[in-house]
């Protein structure tokens, strides 16, 4: 094989590499704005960028910098997220190929130790060291996407100082190899500046991978921490919720225990003859009151609060509401209260938003909340018109502006509580119809 042709392999190998590791990098750190295939154009226009660059076996520094602006601009086009991310992600990736150049060339300074520079040719020379840094790019990359998770939930500016850390650590290495090629080409030998080399580079490995370490660690805390505060978050919201809920609903009660006065008023309005009075007394009970609240009695405070709330102003919305509960006295439900009215209140309230979008007389809900032998049932199923938006969990995601951050708890927010609870969520979307099912077990005498 002819010199120039096995460069031009050798090339094509490192930009396919390059291109595959930046694909994989962004991939895992952050969210992709398009879907397949066309999220596959960002490896494809990377790695034509990085060929029509004429890319050198490692590129030198200040051409890796024209690479940098061009990494930069694809990840603001093809991914989704804080801009300052973006670009973090989108530039590292020329560190990280400096640093794989970097081990490449501590690599073969120890592969020189250990064998003979004349035993070895040029060409076995050239592609080892194409290898080694092929491999360590990869490496490193899929290192990160192993621990992208935790990694990429720290905040830029921590990322950043880690950053500076590990590339710090690699251009002192850089110092000391350069030092002692200078010396190898004057033509004098000196094993003190070999071990020295040798020894520092050890060190150096070790801070990096003290210095990654800690990185995902801290990244790990961050995360754990950002979880915590997003239950105590939705956990606050839950419990507003209901207690509103529960508010209403002992006006509603409230209400309907007076209303025996109104209708003891209006029958004597009749009987004298008072018609007129009547009348004008029935419109002022009509402007203040939402008749359309339905007072739903279980026999649970939780459900009868969200229900007649909930089903209530689907009713008043032209919703036709069809309920079919039965459950027995004292039931003691599976999980807590506030993830019971969790998992209604999300699931009429997508129901009762699918349903808007249809004319009146297509417009349903039907509720089913049953025991089947030692598990909980609880069955939503609205009309639909077929169209179902994802989330980046794969399920149906709401179109809903207002009071987005409560009502994108969700679907999986559900699922996480069937889950928690032992159970199951199962939803069925259909061209004219959305189901929604949650089977939650029962313990032993739990029934009772």
């Amino acid at each position: 094989m002819s010199n120039p042709m096995f460069h031009t392999i050798c090339i094509a190998v490192i930009d396919l590499t390059e291109s595959l590791s930046f694909y994989l990098l962004l991939s895992s750190c952050l969210k992709p704005r398009y879907q397949a295939p066309r999220k596959y154009l960002l490896f494809a226009v990377h790695f034509v960028v990085t060929c029509l660059c004429g890319t050198p076996l490692l590129l030198a520094v200040p051409e890796r910098m024209i690479l940098l602006p061009v990494q930069i601009l694809l990840a603001l086009l093809f991914t989704e997220g804080s801009a300052l991310k973006r670009i973090f992600w989108g530039g590292s990736f020329t560190i990280l190929s400096i640093i794989a150049e970097n081990l490449a060339v501590l690599a073969m300074e120890y592969v020189t130790l250990l064998i003979p520079v004349q035993s070895v040719t040029s060409q076995a020379a050239y592609l080892t060291e194409v290898l080694l840094y092929l491999l360590f790019c990869l490496a490193a990359v899929l290192v990160i996407r192993i621990t992208a998770a935790y990694t990429s939930a720290l905040p830029v500016r921590i990322l950043l100082i880690f950053l500076g850390l590990i590339f710090s650590g690699f251009l002192s290495l850089r110092v000391f190899l350069q030092i002692r090629a200078l010396v190898s080409l004057s033509g004098q030998n000196a094993p003190f500046l070999r071990d020295t080399v040798f020894h520092a580079g050890l060190i150096q490995i070790f801070l990096i991978l003290f210095f990654f370490a800690s990185a995902v660690y801290l990244g790990f805390l961050y995360r754990k921490n950002l979880l915590l505060l997003e239950k105590d978050k939705i956990s606050e919201i839950e419990r507003n919720r209901l207690q509103a809920l529960q508010s209403a609903n002992q006006s509603l009660r409230i209400w309907k225990h007076e209303s025996d006065n109104h209708l003891i008023t209006c029958c004597q309005l009749l009987e004298n003859g008072k018609d007129r009075d009547c009348i004008r007394y029935l419109h002022s009970l009509l402007e203040t009151t939402d008749l359309s609240r339905r007072d739903i009695r279980t026999g649970n405070s939780v459900l009868d609060a969200v229900l007649s709330s909930r089903l209530g102003d689907a009713a008043g919305r032209q919703i036709r509401i069809q309920n079919q509960i039965i459950l027995p006295d004292n039931l003691r439900f599976p999980v807590e209260d506030t993830e019971l009215s969790a998992i209604l209140c999300c699931a009429l309230d997508n129901a009762a938003e699918a349903c808007m979008k249809l004319p009146a007389e297509e417009r349903y809900i039907c509720t089913t909340i049953k025991l089947l032998k030692s598990t909980l049932m609880i069955q939503i199923e609205n009309s639909s018109d077929g169209i179902y938006l994802q989330d980046g969990d794969g399920m149906p995601a709401t179109t809903k502006e207002e009071n987005k951050a409560e009502h994108g708890i969700g679907l999986r927010r559900i699922a996480d509580i069937a889950e928690k609870a032992g159970g199951f969520l199962k939803i069925l979307p259909e061209k004219d119809r959305f189901t929604l099912c949650v089977l939650l077990p029962l313990e032993d005498g739990d029934s009772i």
